[in-house]
């Protein structure tokens, strides 16, 4: 059994005619690690887990995050607002489809959002771009 305290990673059950990205459905999986207590803590343990995965397929899910190599360089946390910005680093690779696209961002907001006070998150590239903005970036 999975603990309450326990941190998740979300990946994508694709086609299940859910309500995310092309009729998927977001899926959590125990990472086998707990929350501290300690919310930027937790938050990039959780991301930085969910980034290392470095295959297309998590069983039978998709992880759209697979060709990128990020990690999470820092958070700020401002409890009055409850705003998370995290701000990562390492080699951001776009998926090609739009699907995978609204996918990757839906497995990295959902992950975040597992933690309770935060109501706005804002994800930032070393690149200076939001990463919502390259991932719904047309190519020229």
């Amino acid at each position: 059994t999975i603990p309450g305290n326990a941190i998740v990673l979300y990946f994508v059950a694709t086609d299940t005619g859910g309500p995310y990205a092309c009729g998927d459905s977001m899926v959590y999986t125990y990472s086998g690690l707990v929350q501290t207590g300690d919310l930027k803590k937790d938050v990039a343990t959780a991301l930085n887990r969910l980034f290392s995965i470095g295959t297309q397929n998590v069983g039978n899910l998709r992880n759209s995050l697979y060709q990128s190599k990020l990690k999470v360089e820092r958070i700020v946390y401002k409890k009055y607002d409850q705003t998370l910005t995290v701000y990562l680093t390492g080699n951001f690779v776009k998926p090609k489809t739009d699907c995978d696209q609204l996918r990757y961002r839906e497995q990295v907001w959902a992950t975040i959002r597992q933690f309770s006070g935060i109501k706005r998150i804002i994800v930032w590239l070393d690149d200076g771009n939001l990463l919502g903005d390259k991932l719904s970036a047309r190519d020229r």
